[in-house]
């Protein structure tokens, strides 16, 4: 691999990495949200 593959590479895990964190927080959000406004 070359180093461009390598950035590459690197990007799309960065980018994989912050999709998978913001979609965990949005569902946390989402779902903890209602349970919050009952109590």
């Amino acid at each position: 691999m070359n180093a461009v593959q390598i950035r590459s590479a690197e990007r799309a895990l960065s980018v994989g990495t912050w999709l998978i964190v913001g979609g965990a927080m949005l569902f946390s959000i989402l779902t903890v949200t209602p349970l919050m406004e009952r109590h």
